[in-house]
C-alpha cells in the first residue's frame, strides 16, 4: 500500500483591519488621494506653461508625389510609331517564276475542262442544268 499524504489546508486568520473599514471609506480616502495628487501637479505647473506642439509633418505625401514624378519620368512615351503603309498605293511587283506560271495553268485547264463537260451534258440532255440549280438553291432556303 501505498503511504497516504495528508492533505490539509491552512488559511491565514483574517486580518481585523477589514471589518473595521467599509467599501465608502475606502472610495472617500481614493477621492482624497486624486485630489491631493491633482492639488500637487497645478502647484508645480503654472498656468501659463502649457505644452508648445507643433503640427505634425506629412512626409508621406510629398514622399508619394515624388516617386510619381520619378515613375511619370521613367514611363513617358518618347517613342512614336510610323503610320502603317498603304499597300493599295501601288500593287507589288510579282515575279512569276516557273511553279507560279503552271499554277495558274493548271487552274485554267480546270475551268476550261469543266466549262467542256457543261457543254456536252447540255449537248446530251439538251436542256440547260442551271434552272434546276437555281429552284435546288431555293428549296434549299426555304428549309
Amino acid at each position: 500500500e501505498p503511504i497516504a499524504i495528508v492533505q490539509q489546508v491552512k488559511a491565514s486568520p483574517m486580518p481585523e483591519t477589514l471589518n473595521q473599514t467599509s467599501l465608502s471609506d475606502l472610495e472617500e480616502q481614493r477621492k482624497v488621494a486624486r485630489e491631493r495628487a491633482r492639488a500637487d501637479t497645478m502647484t508645480k505647473y503654472n498656468s501659463n506653461q502649457h505644452f508648445k506642439l507643433h503640427d505634425t509633418r506629412d512626409t508621406l505625401t510629398k514622399a508619394v508625389e515624388d516617386h510619381e514624378k520619378r515613375m511619370a519620368k521613367l514611363t513617358e512615351q518618347r517613342f512614336t510609331a510610323k503610320p502603317v503603309p498603304d499597300f493599295d498605293a501601288k500593287p507589288a511587283p510579282v515575279k512569276l517564276n516557273a511553279a507560279a506560271i503552271l499554277r495558274e495553268d493548271a487552274v485554267y485547264k480546270k475551268k476550261q475542262a469543266q466549262e467542256a463537260s457543261l457543254l456536252k451534258a447540255y449537248e446530251a440532255d439538251l436542256r440547260d442544268s442551271t434552272e434546276f440549280f437555281e429552284w435546288q438553291a431555293a428549296r434549299r432556303k426555304e428549309d
